[in-house]
């Protein structure tokens, strides 16, 4: 269930403050705020539609992310304050 489509999974330490897919699940934008200690990284798990090539972006920066077998996108994250923009597009 972590891997569907239209899916973000944070762990414990990520707020979720706001998220939508667009485009039948190929674009993201979610707003996270991340609680981990400074110098850690977060991961989530974005469930995007199978079978496309992505580009992430994190705070305006961008971040390579593993494709699990599923074809969800494992997405590290660094700690940054505050509040921060994700954005996963077609590439």
């Amino acid at each position: 269930a972590y891997y569907l489509p239209g899916r973000l999974t944070a762990g414990y330490e990520t707020w979720i403050e706001q998220h939508r897919f667009l485009d039948n699940n190929r674009r993201l934008e979610a707003d996270l705020r991340l609680y981990s200690p400074a110098g850690r990284h977060a991961l989530v798990l974005a469930g995007m539609q199978p079978g496309g090539r992505y580009r992430v972006i994190w705070a305006g920066r961008p971040v390579t992310p593993r494709v699990v077998p599923s074809g969800a996108l494992e997405i590290p994250l660094e700690n940054r304050p505050g509040v921060n923009r994700l954005v996963v597009e077609p590439v």
